[in-house]
């Protein structure tokens, strides 16, 4: 008589939850703190210097390299290191201070940017390898930022209003 209903699906039954100490914040809370902005700009800038790099990648490196089949390969070596390099960045933060570990990636982004400033072949794919293993930690890593500090109960709510500045950056 006085059973619950079981849920479905019952994986459900497993979703993790807010512990009671972590921190719950509304977007309209989280506008009201310094580093809710401070994490809005960094993100906005790393952002709009990493899509920029994406996005003109291919045209610049078939312009500078001897064809454009090098050009590829290079492209294709940044998108298997990206891979690769989820997982590394996720476990360090886990094992770190995320702020630090997003600084780290960020530095390892920007020095992959270095190699395309008189790039040749092998500079394309060094730019290929650090640029990659950095800009595979950037979604998780960052996703984790806001999380630690903001809470995981109106995430969606505060990355959805980032989002959208994302867009306008």
């Amino acid at each position: 008589g006085d059973e619950a209903p079981p849920t479905w699906p019952p994986e459900l039954e497993s979703t993790p939850r807010a512990s009671e100490d972590e921190p719950t914040w509304t977007l309209k809370s989280a506008m009201k703190t310094g580093p809710f902005w401070m994490l809005l700009v960094a993100n906005n800038l790393s952002l709009a210097g990493i899509i920029g790099t994406v996005v003109n990648q291919v045209a610049y490196l078939d312009d500078e390299l001897p064809n454009s089949s090098l050009a590829d390969g290079a492209v294709l070596a940044l998108v298997i290191f990206s891979l690769l390099g989820k997982l590394p960045w996720t476990v360090l933060a886990d094992r770190t201070n995320p702020r630090f570990t997003t600084i780290a990636m960020q530095l390892l982004c920007g020095t992959g940017m270095i190699f395309l400033v008189n790039v040749n072949v092998p500079m394309a794919f060094a730019y290929a390898v650090v640029f990659g293993l950095g800009i595979g930690g950037f979604d998780p890593l960052i996703s984790l930022l806001w999380a630690n500090y903001y809470g995981r109960s109106f995430l969606g709510a505060i990355r959805g209003f980032i989002t959208a500045t994302n867009v306008v950056s």
